[in-house]
């Protein structure tokens, strides 16, 4: 018994060990970026890689560049990215589960076919549907807009296929007593349903 317990620590530290190596050498790059960034360009390039950091040297000349350099135009970036993150984001979870739960709950005729061409669409490479995207953004105006970033992208059949796939094992009482309520069909998803496809 007590052979199993040591036997049990030595695995479990070799897996703390294990881990926190890991974790220090995924961790490392993003300690670097930040000790280099108060660092001025000249010492990085002398000193090359190292994570020492002189006080008397350290200044915050970067991201002053960083804020005001080429008039503003990397805060203009980080707006685009967020931005299109966030557009992004709600889009896709708002299309995707709406898809996926009707495909998932609702019988209707060629609802298989459907969800066939939905896997299908998941094996095609993204390389193969940038050219047909690119022409379709630009016959609907969307180029240089955030419209023309978001909206190629804005259903994943991969989320649909996970959606739906959540949306079977959700229990049909509960649909059934929102009828009885008097809930819509629409009311339905977004009060009952919806809320239980949230982590």
């Amino acid at each position: 018994m007590a052979s199993k317990a040591l036997k049990s620590k030595i695995t479990n530290a070799a897996i703390f060990i294990t881990l926190f190596a890991i974790a220090v050498f995924c961790l490392a790059p993003f300690v670097f970026l930040f000790v280099s960034s108060f660092k001025p360009g000249a010492e990085m390039i002398r000193n090359g890689i190292t994570f020492k950091l002189d006080i008397n040297n350290m200044n915050l000349n970067n991201y002053k560049l960083l804020l005001e350099g080429r008039d503003g135009i990397y805060l203009y970036w980080y707006r685009n990215s967020l931005v299109i993150t966030f557009l992004g984001t709600v889009l896709s979870l708002f299309f995707t589960s709406l898809v996926g739960y009707g495909l998932a709950i609702y019988d209707f005729k060629g609802r298989n076919f459907l969800f066939i061409l939905i896997l299908i669409v998941m094996v095609i490479p993204i390389e193969i549907l940038i050219l047909p995207l690119y022409k379709l953004s630009i016959s609907l105006k969307l180029i240089d807009t955030y419209w023309g970033a978001v909206l190629p992208f804005a259903v994943s059949p991969f989320a649909v296929f996970f959606f739906r796939q959540y949306s079977i094992k959700l229990p049909r009482e509960l649909l059934d007593a929102g009828r009885i309520d008097g809930c819509t069909e629409i009311g339905i998803y977004f009060r009952i349903m919806a809320p239980l496809m949230l982590p």
